[in-house]
């Protein structure tokens, strides 16, 4: 089971909450490519893949580039690497509203520079984002919340139990070394 988690990926579309812009941006083999505001014919199809530590690696569909937090906490393409500025937390704050966090900021969209920034998160209607579900992937934003939950409380689950095996064999191999330790003398 927990193999499927690792190689779930889920397809959708990232959509200002009241304005009609989409995520988007030139698909090109050039880093650092920002992500800007598109209209729904340009919209990018993104696949979300969860980690261990419940957080998402946000790829377009047609390309192997990344979402990534670059220079001046732009939103850009970049070529894989894993490093905390491509990973993304989706936080539900209400019905079919999202917002998208990267180390502790929330990704903004800025329309007077037609672009996506990271900054302090204020709750502003511009920080926040519906999730729109590709045919055929999911019927809607809530069920892929639901499953990326899932899959993380079933990790921290096993994380616990795990955890709570290796300090019982500390334990005992302290108990073991004190007891060879006082026989020995």
């Amino acid at each position: 089971m927990l193999f499927f988690y690792f190689n779930l990926s889920v397809q959708m579309y990232i959509k200002h909450l009241n304005r009609d812009v989409y995520v988007g941006g030139l698909l090109n083999n050039i880093n650092s490519m920002p992500l800007v505001p598109v209209n729904k014919s340009e919209r990018e199809n993104f696949k979300l893949y969860p980690d261990l530590n419940g957080l998402l690696l946000l790829k377009p569909k047609y390309s192997d580039k990344v979402w990534d937090v670059g220079k001046a906490d732009t939103l850009t393409y970049w070529t894989r690497h894993g490093e905390p500025n491509q990973r993304f937390a989706f936080l539900y704050v209400g019905y079919d509203t999202y917002i998208i966090k990267n180390r502790e900021k929330c990704m903004e969209f800025k329309p007077f520079l037609r672009k996506y920034i990271f900054s302090e998160c204020d709750d502003s209607s511009d920080q926040k984002f519906t999730l729109v579900a590709t045919e055929g992937e999911i019927t809607s934003a809530n069920d892929l919340i639901t499953d990326l939950k899932s899959a993380e409380q079933e990790q921290i689950a096993k994380f616990s139990v795990l955890q709570e095996k290796a300090i019982k064999y500390t334990k005992q191999k302290a108990v073991n070394f004190l007891k060879n330790l006082i026989v020995g003398n």
